[in-house]
């Protein structure tokens, strides 16, 4: 997943527990470009809804609704010198804590292909919003934009 507004990068897996119920779990950050000083990770789990739909057997739409726990790691570089030739060197303040919040998004899903097994494997596209400690205020505005892959296995 990739938010150009906020420049955060994210990975994410998520699992049917049946018809209804997702579980899923994630990692985003911030990655240093330039000269951004701050640097933020965090790590979510959780349980929440979903609804798939499917046309045919080539288009596919997901929306997931996730209320979800996770941990939060700051990170702040602090200009501590600069050597003879001009180098400056950085040490870097560390904050940690608990967060939570939810995560809503929807994503449609074209056919790739249909293995032997009879597993059928999608190429989706869509968009993530987390609402962190359930405030929404520009949730849209610094979303996420996603690419994955859904398997749907056959039992």
């Amino acid at each position: 997943m990739y938010s150009p507004k906020a420049k955060e990068h994210a990975i994410g897996y998520s699992m049917d527990m049946n018809k209804f119920l997702n579980m899923e779990f994630g990692l985003m950050s911030n990655l240093k470009f330039g000269d951004k000083e701050i640097n933020t990770s965090l790590g979510y789990l959780g349980l929440g809804v979903q609804r798939r739909y499917l046309f045919g057997e080539s288009f596919m739409l997901n929306f997931h609704l996730t209320p979800y726990i996770g941990w939060t790691q700051i990170s702040v570089p602090k200009h501590t010198g600069t050597d003879i030739y001009g180098k400056m060197y950085y040490s870097s303040d560390s904050e940690s804590e608990f967060t939570y919040g939810a995560t809503g998004d929807i994503n449609a899903a074209f056919k790739l292909f249909e293995s032997k097994k009879g597993n059928t494997y999608f190429l989706n596209f869509g968009y993530k919003v987390f609402a962190g400690e359930f405030k929404t205020d520009k949730i849209f505005k610094n979303g996420f934009f996603k690419i994955g892959i859904t398997t749907l296995l056959v039992k």
